[in-house]
């Protein structure tokens, strides 16, 4: 007996595995969503969390009335003004992606996507 799926269209052997293909949507969807929804953002894989200089980017924020702060680079502490979550949705398959513990700290001057974070977050690889 043969248990091979039967295919009305035969699959070429030098076509892509599904999944390679499915992970490169999902790229193309999730760089479009961080460059045209919400800004120019940069993954940074060094990152604990996810940081922004404009407090409307959260859904939702509450004041941080503790004093730790972000060390960055060049060893230098940021205050944080806010804590928050952001949620979006893809162009792409419509999939909503989380990000929690968003801090929000006035004096950086980019977008950063903490990648392990963002990949713990929503169950994801890379």
């Amino acid at each position: 007996m043969n248990f091979l799926p039967q295919h009305s269209m035969p699959i070429p052997l030098s076509s892509p595995p599904l999944h390679k293909i499915m992970k490169k949507l999902l790229f193309l969807g999730l760089h479009q969503l961080f460059t045209t929804l919400c800004g120019l953002w940069y993954p940074d894989s060094g990152a604990t969390h996810h940081l922004t200089p404009d407090a409307s980017t959260l859904n939702h924020k509450t004041p941080y009335t503790g004093f730790e702060m972000v060390k960055i680079g060049n060893n230098t502490g940021l205050s944080i003004k806010n804590i928050g979550f952001a949620t979006y949705t893809t162009p792409i398959f419509s999939t909503k992606f989380s990000l929690t513990h968003f801090l929000h700290m006035p004096s950086i001057f980019k977008n950063l996507l903490s990648v392990s974070k963002f990949a713990r977050d929503n169950h994801v690889f890379f």
